[in-house]
């Protein structure tokens, strides 16, 4: 749980009952990596996760960042690797706050565009930053920022 510990130092959480659960999350995610979030967690931990995820001020991945940079530090040089991803939720109509991804079938889903921080050797620092949204529209107008 160490490791966890040492990614949740900088976290904005607000409140540090969130900052234990969010540790929980990780190391349970870690020690179940192959299940998914619901099996890896478990119910009760699972609607705390919840709980936490819905809580707009907080910003759970400033800590995981700000760690990824300090890694960094013994590098002459990294690289950034950035890459948008579209999560296809057509076959599930009920989910709410969906946007067109478009393409050839213009289905609903959500975008994410990510940057990995890697060393000159293929080690993984951390991810840099990370945007989620969902496109207004089929055309991709929208450009991210990091």
């Amino acid at each position: 749980m160490i490791w966890a510990i040492q990614e949740m130092k900088g976290a904005d959480v607000g409140h540090e009952r969130y900052r234990n659960i969010a540790m929980q999350i990780l190391y349970s995610m870690g020690q179940n990596s192959g299940l998914s979030f619901s099996s890896a967690l478990g119910e009760r931990l699972r609607k705390s996760a919840h709980r936490l995820f819905s809580q707009q001020e907080i910003d759970l991945q400033q800590g995981h960042r700000e760690q990824s940079v300090l890694r960094c530090a013994g590098h002459d040089w990294v690289l950034a690797l950035e890459d948008t991803t579209d999560l296809n939720y057509q076959d599930h109509p009920s989910k709410q706050g969906m946007g067109q991804l478009g393409g050839m079938y213009d289905c609903l889903g959500i975008s994410i565009h990510s940057a990995l921080l890697v060393s000159p050797q293929g080690e993984p620092l951390g991810v840099l930053g990370q945007h989620l949204w969902a496109p207004s529209s089929s055309g991709r107008e929208k450009r991210v920022r990091l």
